[in-house]
Order: C-alpha cells, then structure tokens, then sequence
C-alpha cells in the first residue's frame, strides 16, 4: 500500500491540544492513560465533475468523473451506468488518467432532461471500496428559447430613452471582444424602424441602444426571427415577438423661478418680472410649444408678451414676461396640450396655474397691537406688510420714541414680509410712528403715514436660588454664602433648616421631592424681601449663611424660597441642599469594598481617629472603619458602598459616589467598568473544530474556574448545565458533571435533519437560565464541501527596499497530492501602512517619532489601498507567478503589502490563498530607548541606541545622529465667550543638544544626556542609508527637577502619570513620575487598583515632580491601575483644590503560560495505521508540571473551512481587564468654587446686594 502524509487515505490530519494548569499549586497527581484514537478507512471520493454540478450538459458532451486517488478502472468502469426516463444509455468510457473517468454517449441527448450516473463498485486501486453507491445527476440544455426581454411585453407608458434587451436560455455567442462585436448576429428587428446598435453584453444577454429617444406615443412590435443557433449549434426552432408602447409627451415639472414648485392651488403674491420654468419629459418643439404657452389677465383677457429661453436637449424653457405684470392683478397661466415634441406627437394633458401678483405696498398689521395695554413685557415690535418691501427703503422710517437701540438690530423676513425690531424697555409707553415713503421692489410706496401707541409691560416674575443639582460641600471654617436672584416678586422669603442624614438622603434620591419637602424643626436661617423699590431690576442677595459671625455647625442643611405671585401647590417654590464640612472625604469604591480618604478643609492635611460609615444605594449602612495616622478607613467585604460618612467629635465629611470627581478614566485611555471585578465563574470553552455536517458529533469542553479580578481558583459547583440551541430551539440540555480538575466535557449527536446554521454551547449554572450563562461557544453546522486543493503563495523576497520588484509564485495542490492545473486566478494587492516591530530582544526601544506628551498617537495616513488586481491561470505544474514593482508612500512610512488570490477549479471551486511583503522606506531602521521614562534634574541620562535591518539584524559601523530638545510648555488662562477661565496651551521645542555615535560591532551604541531643569525632554535618533533615505526615531523622559515645573495646564481636573517603562516583569520596579501641578507641600493618595483596591497609601509631596517607586508583582499581571489623587487645603490655594492622575502598568503573562509540545511516533501512515501522540506540559522555568490535557484531531481540510471559534487560552484568561473602582470626592462640588465662578459670570448690569 501507498503510503501517504500522516494518515494520508484520510488527507492532512490537524493536531490540536489544549493544556491548562488546574491552578495556581494545584495539579493532578495521576498520571492519565494514554487515549486512543483509531483513524477509520476511507474510500475514494469524487472531486470533481464535467460539466460542474449546477452546470448544464450538452447534447452532444461527454461527461467527466475525476476521483481524489487512482482507481481500479475495470472495477469501477465496469459498474457505470447512465440513466434517463427508465432507460440506459449507450456510450463509450474511457479513462483519461488513474483518476478521471470519461463517457461520451453513442448518439446526442434529450433536451431538459436529467440524466443520473451510477458508480456500484467504485473501487480505489489499493483495493478500498467508496462503500455506498456513488449517484451523480447531470441536466442537459434546454432548447434555444427566450428567456425575458426588457421592457417586458404590453407594457404601456415605456420611457423614450429605453434601450431594448433580449436575453436568452443559453448562450448564443461566444465571449468577446469589442472589436468583434460587429460579426456576432443582430437578432432583433423593429417596426416602426429604430436605427440604433445593439451589443452582446455577455454570450446570453443583448441590448439594443436606439441611436435617437423613441418616438413618443408609439406602439413598437420586436420580434427574433427563428434559426439563431446557439454556441453548441442549437437553433431558435421559432420566432418570438412582442411589442409595448411609449408614453405620449408629458409636462415633468413646473416652477416659479425661486419659488413654488407644481402649486395645486392659486399662487399668491406673485411678483411683477416673476420669471417661469418648465421641465418636460421629452424634447420638444420650440415653436409649437411657445404658441402654446400663455399668461393672460383675467379681468383684461390681454396675453402679456413672452421671453422663452431654451436649454441645449430642449427640455428645459424659461418663460419671463417681456414686461412687468399688473399690480393687484389675476392672471391664468398656461401650457396648452397642442405643445408638440420634436417627434412631433403632443401633450397628453396641457397645465393651467392660477396667479395673484402682489398688492400695493401697505401695512398689514403691528406687534404689539395699536393702543394695546400689554401686561408682559415685550422685546420687540413686528410690522407685517401686505407685501415684499425693499428693505433699504423701511430704513429711517420707522420712528419710535423713547428711542431705542439703532438699526443694526432690524431684521426683514423677505419670505413673511415682516420687519422686527429689537430693544423694547419694560413698563415703557411707546410711540411708534410709521413715515410714508417705504416702497416695494417696484418703486409703490406707502403714501400715508402710520402711528399708533402701546404700553410695553414688566418683565416676567422671576427667582433662583443660585444653587447646583450637586449639594454644594461648604467649609466649616470658610465663607457661608448663597445668592437669591429675584425680580418683580411681590414678596419672596428664604429658609435654611438643619436636616438628617436620612432626610438629606431622601431628598437628593428623589424620594421627596425638594419643593413637597416639610421641615420638623424652626428655621435657624431666614430672610424675607418684599416687592422691589425699582421695578425690572433683576438683583440677586448675597445671604451670608453666617449668624451674628457665627457659622453655621457641620452636618446637612435644606434651603427653600417662597415667592408671590408665583402659583405652586407645594410647600416651597425651590428647595436644595447642601453640607457644611470640616474635611474632604475622597471615596472609592468597588462592588465589594469601600476606601475613605480624610483631609482637612483647610491644611489638606490626613484626619485620624475618625469614624467612616458606608451605606449602599437605599442608604443602608453596610460597614464601617476608623481612619488612620494616614486618613485612611477601609473596608472589605461589603456590598456595594453609594455612600460614605465621616462623623467624630469635631470632624465631619460626606461624599456620595454618584458625585464623581470630574476627571474620566477614559481620558487616560483606560476603561472603565464598575461590575468587571466581581466574584463569578468563568469557563473557557472550546469544541473539536468550529465547523461540522449534519449527522455528526460535536465534542465540546469548558474548564470552570471562580475568577476574582483573574485570580483563579477551584469552583465548588458539581455540575454545570449545558444547552445547545439555534435561535432558541434546544437540541441538546443536560447536566454535566464538573471533575475534581474543574473542567467538564459532552459530546452532541447531530442528527441527520438537523438545521443549518450558527448553533451556541451555553453552560449555565444549573437548569434556570435567568442568571445567564457562565460562558458559551459557537459553532456552525452546513452541508459543506471540504476543500480538495489548498493555495499557497511565495514572494521570491520577503521585503524589498522601495522601488523594487517582487514575485509572488502561486501554488495550487490537492490534498490527496498532484497538482490543479489550468485553474482560473483572481488576484489583488492592498497596502497598509507598516511599523517596523524588532525581536523580542529588542523590545524596549522605539522605532516611531510622535508627540507623546500630546496625549493621542499620531495618524499616520491611510490604510489599505488597493495597489492592483489581475488574472491569470495556474501552468501545467499549477504555478503562476507575478511580478510587481513597489514604490515609495506619499507618507514616508513604510507599507506591507498583502498578496491574496481566488483559485478556481474546474468543478467551480474556490480556494483563497495570501502572503504579503514589506516594502521598506529604508534599509536600517534606527531604535532609541531610555533607561526609564523618569529621570532628575542634573544628573546624566543614558540612552540607548541601535540600528538593525529589516531583519532585526544589528548593523555595524553605522553613523547616527541624536537631537535632544526640550518640550517647555506654556499654559496662560484665558476668558471664554461665557467668561470663564480656561487654561491656553502651547508648547516649544528648544534645542538642548546634539550627539553623533557609531554602532558597534552588536549594532548599539549609548549616549548620555544631562538635563538641566526639570520638565519635558525629546531624543531623536536619525540614520541615513546607503541611497540617502532616513529613518527616525524618538524617546521622552520627564525630568523631575528642584523648583516649580511648568507643566501642561489642563482644563480639568486631571494631570499626567508617567510610568518609566511600558512592559514590566514581576520583580521589576515601576518607578512613576507624580507631574502634578500644585507648587506647596500637599498629601496624595496614591492606589494600586483593578477590580479591587489592592494597595493605598499617602504620602507628602514636596514639590510638583516626585517620583514614586512601585514594586511590580506576579500578581498584577497583565494590568494594573495606578491612581493619585492630590489634595491642597485653603491655606495653600485660597481655596480646597484637588487632582487626579491616573496610568496603568503592563504586566508580562508569560509566567501564567504552560510550554506544550506534541510529537508523532511516526511521520507517514497508511489507513487503520496507529499513531501515538507524546504530549509534554512544562511551566515557564522549563520544569514539567501535571496539567489537564485535550487533544483532537481533525481532518486539516476541514479546519481550512472556518475560523477558530475560541480565542486564545492565554488571551481568555487574562485579559486586559476593565478598571472596576469608582471615585468620588466632596470638594468637586466645593461651595468656594461655585460662589467663585458664579459671581464671575454675573449677567451684565446684576447688582449683587444684600
């Protein structure tokens, strides 16, 4: 027997294994029996088949059976038979090669008829049987007939620029090309005669283009006359005719020029030299139809002279009066129907419009009404006229005393002819005087001159509480302040009230509402203001909170206003509420733990021995803690923390988690995702392969573990319930036990009816699926083809330098062995751009020049282009190669190309197959890096450099050249258009020096750098190649320095984090520069967090650059967050301040990976053979560990179907997790900040009183 590749009868087999480490100190202890797995036989199969199915037969063709193994031909020939209606046909079979059966028929076939082939004992030559009876059906060509024709037949109102198309049952001409046209048969003829050509679109398809429209309202009879063969010589046995008609001329559209489109009704206003549009469906006659166009006055029955002006297709006419209409005047506008087209038929129907050209300018109505008393205030005056009026003309003659703003704040509304203007005073009488002399675009003028009086009224009732959604924080120690703003209330009073915490919790969910609310207690605050002395003022009260100079206590207070005349059924027309505190209480919090921060108002300084109560969303106290030396109060295990209380004698502070900070984590590029951390159970599922037929089995496995922020362990759950449905319909539900190494395992029976489509492996905890599911798997079940032949594609270089030329030599072979010649090819290039990645042992450096103290990576230009496409087809050894040549991009980055080609058999099969090149924008690329992100001001900084071909090979001898800048940043605060303070930033390059280096023999070579202050420095690193092209590079270190560092400014609440490194390994240690931007001696909070708060702690900060050192664990791996949170006090800013700075730190996994290998005892097989699989687990320090192992082995072919339907283990199991810690502060609702900003953006003219 033949051998072939591995377990070659059954094709290529694909070995997949998967190994997990049953936990973390956990592995089995019994050494599992080597599994079995006995590949069955399997007999020849057809692979392909002349014609193709789908494909019609010919009459008179053979037909053709090609087998993916050589076959015993007299075995197999001799139990062929083909069959039709009952009865075998005769013919001859012969055999092309060891594997291709030809039948040719003795005499031709029956038209549309289905013949089946039979094979009983087809047979391979090593003597396999195929098993089953192997039955093929072939359908022959139908007669020559016509299949369809366009327009179709009887059909009316045909459009005149039609074309004509008759396509038939088959194909009657060959393919060709244009050139040839001219020889193919004209099959079609017209009555009335059309002159015209007619095209083979493709060899069953041809289209008749008239040289000129059709003629409109014509009924058109084609007909194609019999004895048109096809391309196997069938003839058209009879002729075919059909006929439609043409639509009659028509009117498309008509418009008043900038105006009305296709009115139903009277158009009214029309103006004087209004101008007229008309669109037709079809060329038209000038002549005829500008007799037939008419604008005649109903009361004169006079015709008004007409200007026509056509377009180029005489489709289009503009039709303006010679002159100018009649004022006040009815005229009929009108298109006759004896308007013909240029083919001489006319109008179906004519048009008739309705006109009502404009009256004599005049006034129609005012605003506000003449002698009116108004009650509220008006803030402007409108003149409706009776007409369009030049605007310039209505200047200067509309008088209105007391005078008010100037014209510049007239407006005329040409389309509702209206002037308003602005600038009415309230409680005012007016005179308001319209002059004569206002005219019309026609030069009418009003002749008489208007005026009339009205009373303007007061403004509106109006107070506000000057006051946040957010509960203002108020310092104990600092100003008590709250603005009332108030105009034309007749009487207002304003209330403050000691309040519960309770109380103050009802009122912020919403349980109460703010105005329903009935305070228990007296007021211990309140002020009452009767009805203004100067009317249509608006003012606002400063209320000093304080008494007698005494401040208000700590705790939660509500404040409420009544006023008159305002009509409210509650006991309070506004209602708010806020704290009065000692300290900041900074608050984060995860599903399952709280941390409070303590900080006095006033120092910034940590609080100790205070007591921190939690409570959860329905205000509920779930946990409490005491802060320490460093004002820290954490506690654990508790349920979803809302909010945090701090309350000791003398001391207190409130914080509600919802009040966030002001500071998003995705401006740091970190997302964020408050459930990501909880306690659940996960599954890594996976099936045998992604794609399966009906009547097979699906092997599928999970491996369940309880993750706790990708902490691993044991699950206690016994089993777990898996369901397998489509859309819902259940074809698999059962309970799976777990093992003790937490996986489980089934397998489903697919039955041989089962549906076609995308089925999900969902496992549940138990048989309720209300919690949803622990994890889930999809697979796709089809009736598909296996692939037969697979595609490769070589370059002959795998990377030129731009401008050069590289051959992609394509390969189609079968899986079974030999080669698919004569194959159809498709092929195309895409480009995209491409950054130069290094090996691993050159990692650390940077090949890429951008700004990233700018906060975003740059853009490097535009991404897969299609650079060509062609075909072609594969030689006698299924080869094709080719040959394209490169150029340089338009962006000076380099670009890879993607090769990728369609591969088509003869039986109508499709293989993809791709590769891809890089074409470099120069021959070594030059690599920078820092021995950290971090440094100090004064002392040296070395930098690394090294250049390496595309290779990563290092490059000897190489001259580079090393610029060191400085990034100074320049932040100024600015008012906005609200009159706000924004911080203006701006940023300059200054040259700090200059360094040239040669590599070495290991292709690096180092330099040092010696800041001299602190801030923001750039090294690029440039090389320059043999034919002059440049490659650059750049690295940043942020200097902490002495003194003050100018920072960039920004307009929120957050500063920058700057890690020395991007990738770390456990045992390394972060070092973090903390750039932020207070100048005093401040406390910062800085935590390590993920889906829990892992590390806290406080430290000093002595100046606005400290660096901070973080000892990087397994435990981490492969992300963790790092927060700061910097607290400066009033005695520090003026005023409580706060920001936060966050970054995060990429962990190596490749301590949680297992090294798996797989070895055959053999190479080759023949089928039944038995081959053993060694499968070896080691753990990262190479030592071998026990692991819980699967194997499968699967028919490679079919792998080549789908994708993998499961991502990576490693990937699965860690990956980049979401930030699950939430924070919030109280001072980002500090009562100094409002009050500042508030009184900042006073509107213009507000006195501030009280």
């Amino acid at each position: 027997m033949e051998n072939k590749k591995l377990l070659g009868a059954l094709g290529i087999l694909g070995v997949i294994v998967v190994a997990v480490i049953v936990a973390a100190g956990l592995f089995l202890k019994n050494k599992a029996a080597v599994p079995s797995i006995k590949p069955q036989a399997a007999g020849p199969r057809v692979i392909a088949q002349v014609p193709a199915e789908g494909e019609r037969l010919d009459l008179s063709a053979p037909i053709q059976i090609q087998f993916d193994t050589d076959m015993d031909a007299d075995k197999t020939g001799g139990s062929f038979s083909l069959f039709a209606n009952g009865g075998t046909v005769s013919g001859q079979l012969t055999w092309d090669d060891a594997r291709t059966l030809t039948f040719t028929p003795d005499s031709p076939l029956e038209p549309g008829t289905t013949y089946t082939a039979t094979i009983t004992e087809a047979t391979s030559k090593d003597g396999v049987s195929a098993g089953d009876v192997i039955k093929l059906e072939f359908q022959t060509l139908e007669t020559l007939t016509v299949a369809q024709v366009f327009p179709a037949a009887d059909t009316p109102e045909v459009d005149l620029t039609t074309s004509i198309t008759v396509i038939f049952n088959h194909p009657v001409v060959p393919l060709t090309i244009a050139e040839e046209q001219d020889k193919l048969p004209q099959p079609l003829k017209f009555k009335p005669e059309v002159k015209g050509k007619g095209e083979w679109v493709n060899s069953s398809v041809y289209v008749f283009q008239p040289d000129e429209i059709l003629l409109s309202g014509t009924s058109y009879q084609v007909s194609v006359e019999k004895g048109i063969k096809d391309t196997l010589g069938n003839a058209l046995d009879q002729s075919y005719s059909w006929q439609f008609s043409t639509r009659a001329p028509a009117i498309y559209n008509f418009a008043l020029k900038d105006g009305a489109q296709n009115p139903t009704e009277e158009v009214k206003n029309v103006r004087l030299d209004q101008a007229f549009i008309v669109t037709f469906l079809q060329p038209m006659d000038q002549q005829s139809t500008e007799a037939a166009v008419s604008i005649v006055n109903r009361e004169t029955q006079q015709p008004t002279p007409l200007k026509f002006t056509w377009d180029d297709e005489s489709t289009t006419v503009t039709i303006e009066p010679k002159e100018k209409l009649k004022i006040a005047s009815f005229y009929d506008w009108k298109v006759a129907n004896s308007a013909a087209a240029k083919d001489g038929g006319t109008l179906a129907e004519g048009l008739t419009v309705q006109l009502a050209t404009v009256t004599f300018p005049a006034v129609k109505s005012v605003f506000p009404g003449p002698n009116s008393d108004n009650v509220l205030y008006q803030a402007y005056i409108t003149i409706n006229f009776a007409s369009p009026m030049d605007f310039d003309s209505l200047k200067g003659r509309v008088k209105i005393s007391p005078a008010i703003s100037d014209e510049s704040d007239w407006y005329y509304d040409s389309y509702g002819n209206s002037l308003t203007i602005h600038g009415l005073e309230p409680a005012t009488n007016y005179v308001v005087r319209i002059l004569p002399g206002m005219s019309d675009p026609y030069g009418n003028t009003i002749k008489d001159e208007i005026s009339y009086t009205f009373y303007n009224g007061d403004y509106s009732p109006y107070t506000r509480l000057a006051l946040p959604w957010t509960p203002l924080v108020y310092r104990a120690k600092g100003a008590q302040e709250v603005y009332f703003e108030h105009l034309n209330v007749n009487e207002a009073s304003v209330s403050v009230y000691p309040i519960t915490s309770k109380e103050f919790y009802e009122l912020t969910s919403g349980e109460i509402s703010m105005t329903a609310f009935a305070p228990n207690t007296k007021a211990i605050r309140e002020w009452s203001f009767g009805a203004s002395e100067k009317r249509n003022i608006l003012k606002s009260e400063r209320l000093d909170l304080m008494k007698d100079g005494k401040p208000l206590d700590t705790g939660f207070y509500f404040i409420g206003s009544k006023a008159q005349p305002f009509t409210y059924e509650t006991n309070y027309y506004q209602g708010y509420v806020f704290i009065v505190a000692t300290d900041n209480l900074t608050f984060k919090a995860t599903p399952t733990e709280g941390l409070a921060w303590l900080t006095d108002l006033e120092s910034g300084a940590p609080q100790k021995d205070v007591n921190v109560t939690f409570f959860d969303e329905k205000f509920k106290q779930i946990g409490k803690a005491v802060s320490d030396k460093d004002g820290l109060a954490y506690a654990k295990d508790i349920k979803a923390a809302n909010y945090a209380l701090a309350e000791s004698d003398g001391r207190f502070a409130f914080t509600a988690l919802y009040w966030g900070s002001d500071v998003s984590s995705y401006d740091f590029g970190i997302y964020q995702n408050y459930y990501s951390g909880m306690e659940n159970l996960y599954a890594y599922m996976y099936t045998d392969r992604p794609i399966y037929r009906p009547n097979q089995e699906v092997f599928f496995k999970g491996i369940l573990r309880v993750n706790d922020d990708l902490h691993y362990s044991l699950p206690d759950q016994a089993k777990v319930h898996v369901v397998v449905e489509q859309w819902g319909n259940k074809i698999y539900a059962e309970d799976v036990p777990v093992n003790k190494q937490g996986s489980f395992s089934g397998t489903v029976k697919l039955s041989q009816d089962v549906s076609l489509g995308y089925y999900t492996i969902s496992a549940y905890r138990n048989a309720d699926p209300s919690e949803g599911p622990i994890s889930s798997v999809s697979f796709s079940v089809a009736e598909y083809k296996k692939p037969e032949f697979e595609v490769s594609v070589t370059p002959d270089k795998p990377a030129i330098l731009a401008g050069g030329t590289v051959n992609f030599g394509l390969d189609a072979e079968y899986y079974s062995g030999g080669i698919l010649k004569n194959a159809r090819t498709e092929w195309f290039i895409e480009s995209s751009n491409f950054y130069f990645t290094p090996s691993s042992k050159y990692s650390q450096y940077s090949f890429m020049d951008w700004d990233r103290d700018m906060y975003w990576e740059p853009n490097q230009g535009a991404n897969n282009n299609t650079v060509n496409e062609g075909k072609g087809v594969t030689d006698e050894n299924g080869h094709l190669d080719v040959q394209q040549t490169f150029g340089g991009s338009k962006n000076k980055i380099s670009q890879e190309m993607r090769f990728s080609a369609n591969v088509t058999d003869v039986a109508g099969n499709t293989v993809s197959g791709g590769t891809s090149v890089v074409v470099h924008q120069s021959e070594y690329y030059a690599g920078i890096h820092s021995e950290g992100y971090v440094g100090k001001q004064g002392e040296p900084q070395s930098f690394s450099l090294v250049v390496l071909d595309w290779d990563s090979q290092p490059v000897a001898g190489q001259k580079v050249t090393v610029d060191f800048v400085e990034r100074q940043w320049f932040s100024v605060q600015e008012k906005d258009k609200q009159g706000q303070l924004q911080w203006v930033t701006s940023v300059k390059e200054i040259p700090a020096g200059k360094q040239e280096a040669t590599t070495g023999a290991d292709g690096t070579a180092q330099v040092e750098f010696t800041p001299p202050n602190g801030g923001v420095f750039k090294a690029l690193v440039t090389v320059k190649d043999s034919k002059g092209n440049t490659h650059r590079s750049s690295t940043y270190i942020w200097v902490a320095g002495t003194g003050q560092i100018a920072w960039r400014q920004t307009n929120d609440r957050a500063f920058s984090l700057i890690a020395d490194k991007d990738m770390y390994e456990p045992g390394d240690t972060a070092e973090i520069l903390i750039a932020q931007p207070f100048t005093e001696k401040v406390y910062a909070l800085i935590t390590y967090e993920r889906g829990h708060i892992y590390k806290q702690e406080v430290v000093q900060l002595e100046g606005n650059s400290t660096i901070y050192k973080l000892p990087i664990t397994d435990e981490m791996a492969p992300i963790a967050y790092i927060s700061v949170t910097v607290i400066s006090g009033a005695e520090q800013t003026g005023k409580p301040d706060f920001k936060i700075g966050m970054t995060k730190i990429n962990i190596d996994t490749k301590q949680k990976t297992l090294d798996v290998s797989v070895t055959a005892d053999k190479e080759t097989t023949g089928p039944v053979d038995e081959v053993t699989y060694t499968i070896e687990t080691k753990g990262v320090d190479g030592k071998p560990v026990s692991a819980d192992v699967s194997i499968a082995v699967v028919d490679k072919a079919v792998l080549a179907l789908a994708p993998s339907n499961t991502a990576p283990m490693l990937d699965s199991f860690y990956s980049i997790q979401s930030l699950s810690v939430s924070t919030a502060l109280g001072i980002v609702s500090s009562a100094d900040d409002y009050n500042e900003n508030y009184r900042a953006t006073m509107p213009n003219g507000l006195a501030a009183g009280g």
